[in-house]
């Protein structure tokens, strides 16, 4: 069952399952995830590539491959020359990301703006005013001064597949190619954060390193690199990482003071999350990149890339630097595609973002959501138990009526996944939550199919006990003594 990995992550049971062998329903198969190799900008199809990047202007792969194009000893400024009238529109923007790019390609172009100085100050200058990560704003800066001195170079960063990462041996290569030019401190830190120490290629990597030394100015960081030991302090860090949703207090309309529940706790109108322990030991430049998490307030393509191996190091950077920057939404429709799509190692921080993409008011992200922890899991990326830790992180701050909808979408995809992510759930919920009624409801109907199937799964203590407090003719009690009473 391709379920297995997930459920024998851990030796605990789940608070509202009793682990048992039983017949299961037909297995959810995901296609396979693989990674597509990145064709690389050339004289060629810049024009047509350029095109289109400058519709979004967004700091992801395209616009790697423009940065390693432009410092690259095939580049000649007249392959840009039929972008000029672009190139004019661009810079007429008063800010943005589209003025960066046609600033890029200007200074590629002529050198820089009119009157300027230097064509390296013409070009930091929209630099300094541009929210973004520092380790890429210093990356573009450095290949502005190697088009400023018509300096050719194979930049080392620039990724090598669509996940962002660099191949090992291309990395080598590379710094080979450059001869004995000295490296660029931020592309290769970038490098060192990207390159795939788990591909195939490494140990002829390594061999190539310790072969021609003495010919690579960096050998020794490539060395650490590439035997893990930037992966070990990168994860590390982020290990350290932790997300705490705060909840801003609820207000009556008329007396203006906080709201109170009949039990006297607080009633909370929304919640917010904080990253706690970024600042926390983030000694050297690899891992002060990676603690560079809030710089991204117009695309966070730039952090996406980052560090692909995780997909841990994108979330809080989504929480750090998108949270509600649009009022209608915690988190953008794209922003969760980009998070769904992300090709690295998942964990249970990672899958708080999936708990809240389900319990979203729109539908697109609440769909991207269920089909991509069915995919997962399925696949065996994202543990049971690490689901699990993640959905209850965030359960006291979801919309239980949207997580309804989507365990029933998600019954509908992965019946034997969404039946058992719900009841390892159920326990630690709050029983007079609004919304508690629609999702008992949702789970007793799946619990019944799995019953008529013959899959169902004995239920919990824990659960047991718990659907035993729901009093009185609610729709909630009538649920929970229904769901109760299958299970005997």
């Amino acid at each position: 069952d391709l379920l297995d990995p997930g459920h024998a992550a851990t030796d605990q049971a789940d608070p509202g399952l009793v682990p048992e062998t039983r017949d299961e329903p037909g297995s959810f198969l995901p296609p396979p995830r693989e990674a597509g190799d990145l064709v690389p900008m050339s004289a060629e199809d810049v024009v047509g590539r350029v095109g289109v990047l400058a519709q979004g202007a967004q700091m992801g792969l395209e616009y790697e491959a423009l940065l390693a194009f432009l410092a690259s000893p095939e580049f000649t400024p007249d392959a840009l020359e039929p972008l000029r009238p672009l190139v004019r529109h661009l810079t007429t923007r008063r800010f943005g990301y589209e003025r960066m790019l046609g600033s890029l390609l200007r200074i590629a172009l002529d050198g820089g703006g009119e009157g300027a100085e230097s064509p390296l100050a013409s070009g930091t200058a929209w630099l300094e005013s541009e929210n973004m990560p520092t380790l890429l704003r210093e990356r573009i800066i450095e290949v502005v001064g190697l088009v400023e001195r018509g300096q050719r170079y194979h930049l080392l960063a620039t990724p090598t597949d669509d996940r962002g990462a660099v191949n090992p041996l291309t990395l080598v290569r590379r710094a080979l190619d450059n001869g004995d030019a000295a490296h660029l401190p931020a592309d290769l830190t970038q490098a060192l954060l990207r390159v795939d120490t788990e591909h195939p290629d490494c140990a002829a990597a390594l061999a190539l390193v310790e072969e021609r030394e003495a010919e690579l100015p960096a050998a020794a960081r490539i060395r650490l690199a590439l035997e893990g030991a930037v992966r070990r302090r990168a994860e590390g860090y982020l290990s350290s990482l932790s997300v705490m949703w705060e909840g801003r207090p609820a207000y009556e309309s008329r007396s203006g003071q906080p709201k109170v529940a009949r039990d006297g706790s607080p009633v909370y109108a929304f919640f917010t999350p904080r990253v706690v322990g970024a600042d926390t030991g983030a000694t050297g430049p690899e891992l002060g990149a990676l603690a560079d998490i809030a710089s991204a307030s117009g695309d966070f393509s730039a952090h996406r890339y980052l560090y692909p191996a995780s997909v841990r190091h994108f979330a809080v950077c989504l929480i750090a630097s998108q949270w509600y920057v649009l009022d209608s939404t915690q988190l953008t429709a794209d922003c969760y595609r980009a998070l769904c799509e992300h090709g690295g190692r998942w964990d249970s921080l990672s899958a708080q973002l999936l708990g809240q993409a389900i319990g979203e008011r729109e539908v697109e992200s609440r769909a991207l959501g269920v089909e991509t922890l069915a995919a997962l899991v399925a696949r065996g990326d994202l543990a049971f138990d690490e689901a699990v830790a993640g959905f209850e992180a965030v359960a006291h701050t979801v919309k239980l009526n949207r997580w309804a909808q989507a365990f029933e979408d998600l019954g509908n995809l992965d019946p034997r996944l969404a039946l058992d992510l719900a009841l390892a759930l159920l326990p630690g919920l709050e029983r007079g939550r609004t919304g508690i009624g629609q999702l008992l409801g949702v789970v007793t109907a799946q619990y019944a199919r799995a019953q008529a199937e013959g899959w169902a799964p004995p239920l919990g203590e824990d659960l047991v006990g718990w659907l035993g407090l729901f009093r009185g003719s609610s729709q909630a009690a009538k649920y929970a003594r229904t769901l109760k009473e299958m299970s005997q």
